[in-house]
């Protein structure tokens, strides 16, 4: 298994983001929809245990900024990870809408 280090195998969220993205683009339902529990999953995991919005995360146990990995505890861009699960029910708009206008 890969070392769990900063840029070595660890979750971000923005990579998801993407993903998800792409995922809905192309009409991959079962994928997206399972891309965003998890990811839902793995923001509440760290919020809830430590009120912390990681950076990154460890691919393996889902913990982030474990101390000794230089991961922010509170990086804007781990939010991303709740944003897909807010679209996916209505409280945001749907990027391709956002787009239209």
């Amino acid at each position: 298994m890969r070392k769990q280090d900063y840029w070595q195998g660890r979750i971000w969220a923005p990579i998801n983001f993407l993903v998800y993205l792409g995922l809905r683009k192309h009409g991959f339902s079962d994928a997206k929809n399972e891309l965003v529990k998890k990811s839902k999953e793995l923001l509440l995991k760290n919020w809830l245990s430590k009120g912390y919005v990681c950076e990154n995360c460890n691919a393996v146990t889902g913990v982030g900024a474990k101390k000794g990995t230089a991961s922010d505890p509170f990086y804007h861009w781990g939010a991303l990870l709740g944003f897909m699960d807010f679209i996916e029910n209505g409280y945001l708009a749907p990027p391709e809408k956002v787009i239209e206008k």
